[in-house]
């Protein structure tokens, strides 16, 4: 996409705590004439049973590089899956730094590069694998990222049981009820940008849905 040329592959790396590990090896080469910087991915992973979990977040494993034309981009991660065979596919958000004339765009010239479905074996030899579905039809996703003038922002989440709540906290001040739940946000900030950035202010806008399917809204700052 865009002259970014990505070559994936996928390891099987063994079984750990009940479940399989992969590792995955990504490279980017940029085949054309501009200088692009990686704000984000994407991924989905698939175990054989269709189970679906999507993973957004800045950069690759927090960088977020500038890859001039001509030159390369390698990272390795991994995945854990419930079963022993499975996929994954994805896709990386870019920016483009300097045009083909050596110039700066005038406006913000964003794309995503495409990963095309891996299949996760033990042996590592091709098989026919769910193919999954991101979340849509009303369904949100629990993980998240959002690129402005190269800052990144993702922001994971996930159901926090009083008992952990308590010992990150000492209490637990949003459990009023049986019926209510409290969950944890792991954010992470990446800056792209070359000059040093300041949080001055967190705003949240938290929306929540009963068991009745009543609504609620609440702003936290």
């Amino acid at each position: 996409s865009n002259n970014i040329q990505i070559l994936s592959q996928s390891f099987y790396k063994g079984l750990e705590g009940g479940e399989h590990w992969w590792m995955y090896r990504i490279e980017f080469k940029n085949i054309g004439r501009q200088r692009v910087q990686l704000l984000a991915r994407h991924w989905v992973f698939i175990d054989n049973t269709g189970k679906t979990v999507e993973v957004k977040g800045p950069g690759a494993r927090g960088l977020t590089p500038k890859i001039s034309s001509g030159r390369t981009f390698k990272y390795e991660s991994g995945t854990p899956l419930a079963t022993s065979t499975g996929s994954m596919y994805g896709s990386f958000q870019f920016q483009v730094l300097r045009l083909e004339d050596g110039s700066t765009p005038l406006t913000p010239i964003l794309f995503s590069a495409r990963v095309g479905r891996l299949a996760l074996t033990i042996d590592n030899t091709p098989a026919k694998v769910p193919c999954g579905e991101e979340a849509s039809g009303g369904r949100v996703p629990l993980t998240s990222v959002w690129a402005t003038d190269r800052i990144i922002v993702g922001v994971t989440s996930s159901l926090l049981p009083p008992e952990e709540e308590l010992q990150l906290f000492g209490t637990a001040p949003h459990i009023t009820s049986a019926d209510d739940n409290s969950f944890l946000l792991d954010v992470q900030v990446n800056n792209g940008r070359d000059e040093t950035i300041f949080i001055s202010r967190i705003h949240w806008h938290a929306r929540e849905i009963g068991l009745d399917g009543s609504e609620s809204e609440d702003e936290l700052a």
